[in-house]
């Protein structure tokens, strides 16, 4: 059998979970404060150009990421293949990112009249310029995720910084634009000095293959459209049928909330694509099975406790972090606190079985067929429910798709294999829902304050999932205990030998 020379799963996933958590923890600091300098009405407009904006990005990015992601762990073992596909991918990208850029830019002086909005617009095209330089999929295809995170949470502070020590009142919102755009440049373009000599070689033109780049990353791009149709779309159409941009700040934030979790619960993901598209190369079905299953105890040992917990504390975190104006986000969080555990679970399945197997546009079809059952859902229920018709719409899209990619995997992911690793997380969560809603609710009737309160739901929470796993004993919850406990032995051994 071919030994996998990648740095382990262990490692890249715990550095690419810090910078996860740091991307989570960063808005959570900022949301507060953002949202009171703005208010529901300019958070509203912010997200609804920011939705048009989408749609150039995600042009520019045609599924070059996904595909990238493939062909360099494919080729991680010959130099000169994986530095052809490295160049021809950034060559594609370039072009069609170019493109984009122009026609945005045209746009930009040809649609808007007032100079705020033209600014605003205008200041969100450096996200276009930070995908042109993304060299990130080469580093993710390698699996040298650590390179990644640390130059991902530099940026993540620094952007910190900037919007404390910027922001200052509601005519800041280009300002603030310009720093996530910016922070968004900077953080792609800095991956560069993360190449070393051995890592890749000079182009030779002639075997760059751009025509071919283009039309295998067609593959990747197609369920990216797809995708965009029930989320960039949803505030499309939220903003036109709703008329109104409070409406459009409540989703928006609601889901700020629920992708952040998303992305924390889906962290595993772009880890496994590299990983089980290597597997599937060498047909090593030992270690793909068993990475199925490590890979789901891990997916729904951080997902379900993320979904209940955020359920649990809903009714609190708002007032807190929002502040007055936001009273419409509870129920809509309500609603889509399931997309924590449906979205990155749909991604799961592309990243260890669709797209490793070349099946992408079976998964392709189904996004579409969800896409189209959200679109329907909205251009119903926005009317008479705004904000929460668009909430229900977004459930629909990617709960819907779930049991479709389950029955067409069916023969290499069991359904044992999924939802066996699911049954100590949920019960683990489901304890913890109930003590963490129940002591809200005493602390709340003894009129405690709503920041200790909050703080106090938030450990809670924590402490009762982490006992609750160790009753049950979870598989996860038990490994990553048992390595914290190796890990501090091995510390003290150190210090006692110095002593």
């Amino acid at each position: 059998m071919i030994t996998i020379k990648a740095k382990s799963i262990k490692i890249n996933a715990i550095f690419n979970g810090i910078y996860q958590i740091l991307a989570l923890l960063t808005p959570l600091l900022t949301t507060p404060y953002i949202s009171r300098v703005f208010g529901a009405s300019l958070i509203g407009k912010y997200s609804y150009y920011y939705s048009y904006l989408s749609y150039f990005t995600l042009i520019a990015a045609f599924g070059f990421s996904g595909y990238g992601v493939k062909v360099i762990s494919e080729h991680r073992d010959n130099k000169y293949l994986r530095s052809q596909d490295f160049w021809g991918i950034m060559l594609s990208k370039g072009f069609l990112s170019i493109l984009c850029l122009f026609v945005y830019l045209i746009i930009t002086f040809s649609i808007f009249d007032d100079s705020s909005s033209r600014m605003l617009f205008l200041s969100m095209a450096l996200y276009i310029v930070a995908i042109m330089v993304d060299p990130t999929f080469y580093f993710q295809g390698e699996e040298k995720f650590v390179s990644v995170s640390l130059r991902n949470i530099f940026i993540r502070i620094l952007s910190l910084v900037l919007v404390f020590s910027v922001i200052r009142d509601s005519s800041d919102l280009v300002w603030y634009a310009l720093i996530m755009s910016g922070s968004s440049l900077l953080s792609t373009s800095i991956m560069f000095f993360s190449f070393k000599k051995e890592d890749i070689s000079k182009p030779h033109w002639r075997d760059l293959n751009i025509k071919k780049h283009m039309w295998q990353s067609f593959s990747f791009f197609a369920p990216s459209l797809a995708v965009s149709l029930f989320q960039v779309l949803n505030q499309n159409l939220l903003g036109i049928i709703g008329q109104d941009d409070a409406q459009n700040g409540y989703y928006s934030e609601a889901m700020k909330f629920v992708t952040l979790l998303a992305s924390l619960a889906g962290s595993i993901s772009v880890i496994m694509l590299s990983r089980m598209s290597y597997l599937y190369e060498i047909k090593d079905e030992k270690q793909i099975r068993d990475k199925t299953i490590k890979t789901f105890q891990a997916f729904w040992a951080v997902a379900l406790p993320c979904t209940f917990g955020l359920a649990a504390i809903n009714q609190y975190l708002i007032p807190v972090f929002l502040g007055s104006g936001f009273e419409g986000t509870i129920p809509v969080l309500y609603i889509v606190c399931p997309i924590i555990i449906f979205s990155p679970l749909n991604g799961l399945f592309g990243s260890i079985y669709f797209r490793p197997v070349n099946k992408i546009w079976t998964q392709t079809y189904i996004i579409f067929f969800a896409a189209f059952l959200s679109v329907i859902a909205n251009l119903i229920l926005i009317g008479p429910y705004k904000a929460i018709g668009c909430a229900i719409g977004s459930l629909i899209a990617e709960f819907s798709q779930f049991p479709l990619l389950l029955y067409y995997s069916r023969k290499t992911i069991k359904p044992s294999m999924v939802f066996g690793a699911a049954i100590k997380p949920f019960d683990s969560s489901l304890i913890m829902f109930a003590i963490t809603f129940a002591s809200g609710q005493l602390m709340t009737d003894a009129s405690v304050n709503k920041y200790v309160v909050l703080v106090a739901m938030i450990l809670i929470g924590i402490s009762s999932y982490a006992l609750a796993s160790i009753l049950f004993k979870d598989e996860f919850v038990m490994m990553m205990l048992k390595a914290v406990i190796r890990k501090t032995k091995e510390i003290n051994k150190k210090v006692f030998k110095r002593a």
